[in-house]
């Protein structure tokens, strides 16, 4: 029996449903906030050059957000993902 079956109150249901809806969405959103990357214990990076072109990662960028893409490519490929 799940939790809105014992709740028989109609707030104490749509409060059950805003809190699976919100724990989902913070769940989506860590995910797309967590480094593509972290460094390895002596302080190097594991992948410094960019995967879809090859190019150097400028450090700076590696630091902000750990990326494995340069930022041209990864603006690229968030553009196929938005479909422009």
């Amino acid at each position: 029996m799940d939790e809105m079956d014992r709740t028989p109150d109609v707030i104490d249901q749509a409060s059950a449903v805003e809190a699976k809806t919100t724990a989902g969405h913070l769940a989506e959103a860590r995910a797309k906030a967590k480094p593509d990357q972290v460094r390895n214990p002596d302080g190097s990076w594991p992948q410094t050059e960019c995967e879809d072109c090859g190019d150097d990662i400028p450090e700076a960028r590696l630091l902000a957000c750990g990326s494995i893409r340069c930022i041209y490519c990864q603006g690229a490929l968030e553009r196929r993902r938005r479909g422009y």
